[in-house]
């Protein structure tokens, strides 16, 4: 071998043992520990090919909380004086004694008092309690302003408990918050007869809300959560970079909530760059303006290119000042990345899970459904695997996509606290997982129940919610992957078009709901299934051309969201980027159209409520003669592990599920789901339902003579029974299979706010 041969030899593999040190070095180095906002850590993030998220890893806390202005405070010390509060219902009855104001009910789920008073909204903002009512869970404020317009009520959820605790109820984050308030209404429910109460206050909090997570802190502002660095007003937040060729600097940088309606100066946050000796360089600047100024609350997004400094150690600094130096303020930089947009190889695929709320395979024409109501999918079909017998491990979200995120069980993956559920910290997310091996990753919600509150945000850099439609939360989508096309991205989009109420646009309307007929009960115009669903438990019989109207609403929201999922498609190829990318659609439920004379999802495990559709849509060298069509049953925990290998990435320990790279066109597979104590097991050609939903406790159904799971044939059939049953006594005792991966972060976790649960009361999730 000549001399010139050997040295490029020699000069590669000591490039190789570089980029191994440097990818080792972060799991040798201990996490520094968390430092004071003015501190953070300066170590230097080298940048190479992966994108650096200046915000992780940055070792700042959020500033030290300030003690809340109590605005009004209501002590009941003094006998019989009830100090304004009156009873809000009639059948509720007040007395003061003992330093305590005594609250008792009759004939009411719950016990209600109210104050009038005229106080400006921006006054305060919390309502707090101290009180002691025997397994009391639910607490809510609603008011009336100074026209008399009533709020919806603002909740707070704690955990059953007969001890004295403080309650606090956020009703700032309301927009019905505003103008002035004339009466409060403080609501205690699902209670005993009597609550005590030592004390209310009105206090005026202008703490900022962060999200604590695992060596990061989170910021929403309007309804879109990024990873921040914070920085006080006038102030700065350093970082250290090793710059990259072509690297490029992008932030989202905005005021704190606080500091936009109580500001009066004109913010100017900028960025500048220096290295070593030399003097600092402004690259980027934004100005903020507060709502005195006419300013509007949201992000705002920059880009400077910082590629001259190349092969260079730098200082960035990221600094804020004011016209008005007298108001404390403070700053949020979103998700300052460093990325390079020099050639690089795509070593790994883009992944896009694009997921349908409550969609039913068997209402895709794909899956043979009469009606034309998914295209684009049928053409997305041809380029991937459709998976027919795939199942939800829920029929509810809030359990359903923990396990697909984390390849779980559901009561493994979440943790249940103070009367709700989220995703348990201690698990790797695949987003997480993405986001490690240098994924940008984003998540898009309209479902309540896909939100940070519930820790659904653990591992997307960026997570936006709200009740967006289809079209609008594909607009959203597009524009970030617009933004992060220049590396491997991680996209999941939550539709709720399919989940009642149905409301497609009219276009889809018309094509899918007969003109000859319109329904006299507004429920079905609307197609409000939860209003008809709590109207048929009253007695109410629908007819069958109501139940067409209903399902012809659902079709159309099916073609529509189709429609928004062809979109996505069509805009991967015209950038190039559609073979590159991995493209999951599935479902997180299934729904019900009277089978079992109900409607909508969450009460049963039968075929109509967990099963889904599921398309793996592969890079077109992996197709090869992959079978097209698989029988074989297989569950969206399957998911997980099957993008970890198309990523080349390891898994976590422990996943419940296994990829579906390997899955057979026809095989034997177990599929298990769980709906409070009743559950379900489902293989090749049979399903076993056990628990109060089953019939007779235990059902049995063959499904292969009976699809629709309506006969039980567990008396004739004992042996399959008995071993069906075993099968779910396994599953039970193996217990969550996966040790903690890193420490809990949970204190910084709110419970879900009022804006929040007033979401989850329009789909019928909360009363």
């Amino acid at each position: 071998m000549s001399g010139w041969r050997k040295a490029i030899i020699l000069v590669a593999l000591a490039a190789l043992a570089v980029i191994a040190v440097i990818a080792i070095l972060p799991r040798l180095t201990p996490k520094p520990a968390a430092k004071d906002l003015a501190q953070p850590t300066n170590a230097v993030i080298p940048v190479a090919r992966a994108p650096a998220n200046l915000a992780v890893g940055a070792g700042l806390s959020p500033p030290s909380r300030r003690r809340p202005v109590v605005v009004q405070a209501f002590e009941f010390e003094r006998p019989g004086d009830a100090e304004g509060w009156q009873p809000g219902l009639e059948t509720c009855t007040t007395a003061v004694a003992d330093g305590q104001l005594r609250v008792k009910r009759q004939a009411s789920p719950a016990s209600c008092i109210s104050l009038s008073l005229d106080l400006a909204a921006d006054e305060f903002n919390v309502i707090q309690a101290r009180v002691r009512q025997h397994s009391a869970s639910v607490y809510h404020a609603r008011w009336l302003d100074d026209r008399g317009r009533p709020s919806p009520p603002f909740y707070r959820i704690m955990a059953p408990s007969s001890e004295w605790r403080v309650v606090s109820v956020s009703v700032g984050d309301s927009a019905h918050w505003k103008g002035r308030i004339t009466r409060l209404d403080f609501t205690l429910a699902s209670g005993g007869d009597t609550a005590w109460i030592d004390w209310i206050r009105l206090l005026r909090d202008d703490n900022p809300s962060f999200l604590i997570g695992p060596d990061r802190l989170g910021y929403a502002i309007e309804q879109r959560r990024k990873w921040v660095m914070p920085c006080r007003i006038p102030g700065e937040v350093t970082r250290r970079v090793t710059v990259g060729e072509g690297d490029v600097l992008s932030f989202a940088c905005g005021l704190t909530k606080q500091a936009w309606q109580s500001h009066r100066g004109r913010v100017r946050a900028e960025v500048s760059l220096a290295v070593d000796g030399n003097e600092a360089e402004t690259i980027a600047s934004v100005d903020l303006l507060p709502k005195a100024l006419g300013g509007s609350w949201g992000w705002v997004e920059g880009e400077a290119s910082i590629s001259k400094w190349s092969g260079q150690t730098a200082t960035l600094a990221f600094h804020a000042r004011s016209t008005d130096p007298e108001t404390e303020a403070m700053v949020v930089w979103g998700n300052p990345t460093v990325t390079s947009t020099a050639p690089a190889a795509r070593d790994r695929p883009n992944v896009v899970i694009l997921l349908s709320d409550a969609m039913r395979p068997d209402h895709l024409s794909l899956y043979g459904y009469a009606r034309r109501t998914s295209p684009n999918l049928e053409r997305l079909g041809k380029d991937g695997v459709v998976f027919e017998r795939a199942f939800a491990h829920s029929p509810s979200t809030h359990l359903s996509v923990p396990s697909l995120l984390t390849s779980l069980y559901p009561l493994e993956a979440v943790e249940q606290e103070a009367g709700f559920t989220r995703i348990g910290q201690e698990h790797v997310t695949l987003a997480e997982l993405l986001e490690e091996a240098g994924y940008a990753t984003a998540a898009f919600s309209a479902n309540a129940f896909v939100n940070w509150d519930y820790a659904a945000d653990q591992g997307f850099a960026d997570f936006a919610i709200g009740q967006a439609s289809a079209g609008e939360l594909t607009d959203e989508a597009l524009q970030w992957l617009a933004a992060h096309k220049r590396q491997p991205f991680f996209a999941y989009v939550h539709y709720m078009d399919t989940h009642a109420p149905y409301a497609p646009p009219e276009s889809y309307r018309s094509a899918f709901v007969g003109r000859d007929y319109e329904p006299a009960d507004p429920l079905v115009r609307q197609g409000d299934a939860t209003g008809m669903r709590r109207r048929m438990a009253r007695g109410h019989v629908y007819s069958d051309a109501d139940r067409r109207y209903l399902v012809g609403l659902y079709d159309a929201a099916i073609a529509s969201t189709d429609h928004s999922i062809g979109r996505v498609v069509d805009w991967l190829r015209a950038a190039g980027l559609y073979d590159d990318t991995v493209i999951v659609v599935c479902a997180d439920h299934g729904e019900e159209f009277w089978e079992r004379g109900g409607l909508e999802h969450a009460r049963t495990l039968y075929q109509e409520s967990v099963r889904v559709p599921l398309i793996l849509k592969l890079p077109p060298e992996m197709i090869g003669d992959r079978a097209k069509r698989v029988m074989t049953p297989v569950g969206l925990v399957d998911i997980y592990p099957t993008l970890s290998q198309l990523a080349g990435l390891e898994p976590p320990d422990g996943l419940r599920g296994r990829s579906l790279l390997g899955v057979p066109p026809t095989g034997e597979r177990a599929v298990y789901a769980v709906q409070g104590v009743t559950y379900a097991i489902r293989k090749t050609g049979w399903t076993l339902i056990v628990g109060p939903h089953a019939e007779n406790g235990v059902a049995l159904y063959d499904v292969t003579a009976d699809p629709g799971e309506t006969t039980n044939v567990a008396s004739q059939h004992p042996e399959i029974t008995a071993e069906m049953r075993a099968q779910l006594s396994r599953i039970h005792r193996s217990g969550a299979p996966r040790p903690a991966t890193r420490k809990d972060a949970g204190e910084g976790r709110r419970q879900p706010d009022g804006v929040t649960l007033e979401r989850l009361r329009a789909l019928g999730y909360a009363e």
